[in-house]
Order: structure tokens, then C-alpha cells, then sequence
């Protein structure tokens, strides 16, 4: 305590020193001569004008737009204007391996990583994050106050475990907490323990109490954990069901980790709207998907073999990643057959640099997969689609678009990213990769407010 004493000052200089200088941002900026890809279509509109007013996007025109007076005027030059890129599966508050929360982070400690790994999404232009466990409320909070410099954060709180679940973190010797104990997981604020549709209606409003945007749900088996099966279903229909209807009170929506096909199916029939991972699904489920317009958020370095180097892994997740690996094959063929909502979704936790080379590693395995087009739309507009069903929840505007009307998370890009996925930071190494500053992204806007300019 008395070392954070000491820090503490030193820290909010830091802080407030990088958000002065950062943040400063007039009331109208104008975008000259810029290529625009506007998040939806792949044709680059070309000589464009963009003006910025307040923090809405006021025109976006071909003809030449008169600067109001007192205007910033950015030069373009021909760069690529874009839309802030969003991460709609995030866990800014894990910032360490799931191994080492027994007793290994203190909670200032993790609270101060966050705000690290905040700054750094930002740095790497992605304006927006859907944050799918752990505590973020209060950062959340303090970014959109301007105080430290972050993502938008569509926080859902700690994620809603079964006993014997996904996100239940306990050790063996570790006593239930309907005795009164409190595991790391739940005293850090990733996830609670809750059995019966009581305890998940309770679990449900004491999210959407703290400010949760959506809700988050262990529905099957994962590999991160130790004690549950791969193949494992994760809560009865009538939980799930509860789950769902309590945030339908609240006009927003439930998001579920599955896995395997028969747990996918039972919580697309439960009402959940997004299938987060999704890695085993088979044909059946990615019809239902679409028949549903539900979303389908994979994460394509899982099926990537450098997973297994993942730091932190102990050996019962690297057999389950293994076993999951060998029935991952059908996932490509049937999102190019069916064409399922697919947002850009990275998953990633851990010390802050891996969550900038597992970013950087997602933008361009995915790249690898489905091209840059597909990746780039899946990161701004479709995952913009997918943030926007927390409905009256939704704290925010229309994001992941160029047009007149959205927010104005823009960046510029020196080149084409359509045709140069790296431009936007995309890196083949995974846990070689560097995690330096985009060289290539010389222009970073969230919400109007200027965060980096070196043009």
C-alpha cells in the first residue's frame, strides 16, 4: 500500500501529462485530399473531402469543402481514411495468464496493466472494443471522462460461470462460493459463479447494475480452463433462457463462449445472439446462425498451430487445444458458404504485449484466410452491427462507418490497407512480433478528439 502511495502521483503525472498534450482536439476538422474506404464497400472513394464537427462526421464529399473558420485542416496527401477499427472480443481486465491470478495480481496492479493495455488499443487504431469479461467499468468511465487515453469500452462485466464451468477459475482446494469464499476470479471481477435460473437472474442485474452494455455467459467446454471437458454443455435451457430475459428487460442481449455444435445449438435456441468462438460448429448451427441473424465471433489464431506456444498454457490446455484443433476444419468452409455476421473478434489476454501481437497476428491471419477487404469491413462495420443490438444500452453512436452522421473515429493510413494489410499493423510473427508503434498510421481520431497526428 505504501508503495502505491508513492506511485500513485508519479502515475497520474504520466497520465494527465500524455492526455494533455494528446487530447486537445478543435471544434472542426477538415480531411483534404484523402482516399476513403468507408467500412462497407470495397471501392475506395477517391480526392475526398471529410469534415468533422464536434464529434460527429458533418459531411463526406467528392467536391472540394469550404473549411469553417478556426478549423483544423488535415492534408491527406492521398492517405487512406478509414474508420477506427473495433475488437469485439476483449479482456482489457485479464492482464495476466489465467494461471497466475491465484494470488499473483493484486487488484490495483491489474488495474493499473488495464490502463496500459487500453492506451495501446488506441495506438494501434482501434477506437472500440466490446470487452467480453473482467472489470472495466471504471475504465471505461475514466476514458470517456478524457482523463486516460482508451477505447470506447462496451464492458460486460464478469461472465457468468456454472459451477465446474468455463469461467469457473477455482483451484482443487478451494471450497464453492456459496461457503463464503471468494476465488481470484470473482475478487479481480472476471467472472461469478452462478447455479440456477435465482442466481443468474442476480448475476445478470448486478452486471447490468454496474453498467454492463450485454451480458456474457459460459455456454460450453474451453480450453483455458482445467477442470471442464472440451465437449461439455454449460448451463440448462431454462438458465439460459433466464439469462436472456433479463437482459431483454434491460433491452440488450446475451453473448455466449461455445464451442461444440449440440451447446451452440441449445443457446441459439435460448434466444443468445452471439456465438462467441464457435471453433467445432458444423453445418447444421451455422444455418441456425443465419436464420437467426445472430453473429458468429471466432478467433482464427485458434486454429493456427503457434497456439500452442501461447504463454501461460499449462499442460491440461494444451491437450484441449490439441483435441479442439482436430475438429476445427469445417469452420472456414461453412463461413464461406453461409456468410454468418462475422465481426473481428482477437480474444486476447495476458501481459499487454500479448495483446498487441495477438491483435496484430488476428488482423493478418484473418487477412490470410478471407483477404483484406473482408477483415478490414469485419473490423469496422460488422462489428460496429454487433455492438449496436445493446440497443437503449448502447452509451454511444453509430461507429464502424464514413458517412455523415457516425461518430468520428477516423485514422489515416499512409498507402492502401486493402491492398497492404501491414499498413494497419498486421504481423505474420504472433509472439515474435514487435510491439512498437505503427509507423504507417500517422493519424489516429476517437470521438473528434485527436490522439496522434505526426503528418
Amino acid at each position: 500500500m505504501f508503495m502505491l502511495q508513492v506511485l500513485r502521483p508519479i502515475i497520474l503525472l504520466v497520465l494527465f501529462t500524455q492526455t494533455a498534450s494528446l487530447w486537445a482536439a478543435d471544434q472542426s476538422v477538415l480531411f483534404r485530399n484523402v482516399n476513403v474506404f468507408d467500412g462497407v464497400h470495397e471501392q475506395l472513394r477517391g480526392n475526398a473531402y471529410v469534415l468533422v464537427t464536434g464529434n460527429t462526421i458533418a459531411q463526406v464529399s467528392d467536391n472540394k469543402i469550404i473549411a469553417p473558420e478556426g478549423a483544423h485542416i488535415v492534408e491527406g496527401e492521398g492517405r487512406t481514411l478509414m474508420p477506427g477499427m473495433i475488437d469485439a472480443h476483449s479482456h482489457l481486465a485479464i492482464t495476466t495468464s489465467l494461471k497466475d491470478i491465484h494470488g499473483y495480481v493484486t487488484p490495483e496492479e491489474n488495474a493499473i496493466r488495464t490502463t496500459v493495455i487500453a492506451r495501446d488499443f488506441l495506438s494501434d487504431g482501434f477506437t472500440t472494443v466490446r470487452d467480453m469479461g473482467g472489470n472495466t467499468f471504471a475504465l471505461k468511465k475514466t476514458i470517456d471522462e478524457g482523463l486516460i487515453p482508451g477505447p470506447r469500452i462496451y464492458p460486460s462485466g464478469a461472465f457468468l460461470s456454472q459451477t465446474s464451468g468455463h469461467g469457473d477459475f477455482r483451484t482443487p482446494a478451494e471450497s464453492h462460493p456459496s461457503t463464503g469464499h471468494i476465488d481470484a476470479g470473482h475478487r479481480l471481477g472476471m467472472g461469478v459463479v452462478a447455479d440456477g435460473k435465482t442466481e443468474v437472474y442476480r448475476a445478470v442485474r448486478e452486471n447490468l447494475r454496474q453498467g454492463a452494455t450485454q451480458i456474457k455467459m459460459m455456454g460450453s467446454g474451453g480450453a483455458g480452463s482445467d477442470f471442464d471437458p472440451i465437449d461439455s454443455l454449460q448451463y440448462q435451457p431454462e438458465e439460459q433462457m433466464a439469462a436472456v430475459a433479463a437482459a431483454k428487460d434491460w433491452d440488450t442481449y446475451v453473448s455466449a463462449h461455445l464451442l461444440n455444435d449440440p451447446a451452440i445449438d441449445r443457446a441459439l435456441e435460448s434466444g443468445v445472439m452471439c456465438v462467441d468462438h464457435g471453433l467445432m460448429i458444423r453445418e447444421g448451427s451455422v444455418k441456425k446462425i443465419v436464420e437467426k441473424g445472430a453473429f458468429l465471433a471466432p478467433q482464427f489464431n485458434a486454429l493456427s498451430p503457434r497456439l500452442l506456444e501461447f504463454p501461460g498454457l499449462g499442460p491440461a490446455n494444451l491437450e484441449k487445444i490439441r483435441v479442439a484443433q482436430l475438429l476445427m476444419d469445417p469452420l472456414i468452409p461453412l463461413i464461406k458458404k453461409y456468410k454468418p455476421k462475422v465481426p473481428f473478434a482477437v480474444d486476447a489476454f495476458g501481459p499487454p504485449a500479448n495483446h498487441i501481437r495477438q491483435r496484430r497476428f488476428e488482423l493478418h491471419y484473418v487477412a490470410e484466410l478471407f483477404g483484406n477487404f473482408e477483415t478490414l469491413r469485419r473490423a469496422t462495420s460488422v462489428s460496429a452491427e454487433l455492438v449496436a443490438l445493446s440497443g437503449r444500452r448502447n452509451p454511444y453512436g453509430k461507429l464502424g462507418v464514413i458517412e455523415v452522421g457516425a461518430l468520428a473515429d477516423i485514422l489515416l493510413i499512409d498507402g492502401n490497407p486493402l491492398e497492404d494489410i501491414s499498413l494497419v499493423g498486421a504481423d505474420p510473427l504472433w509472439w515474435d512480433a514487435g510491439t512498437a508503434e505503427i509507423k504507417t498510421m500517422p493519424f489516429i481520431m476517437k470521438d473528434g478528439k485527436i490522439f496522434r497526428n505526426t503528418l
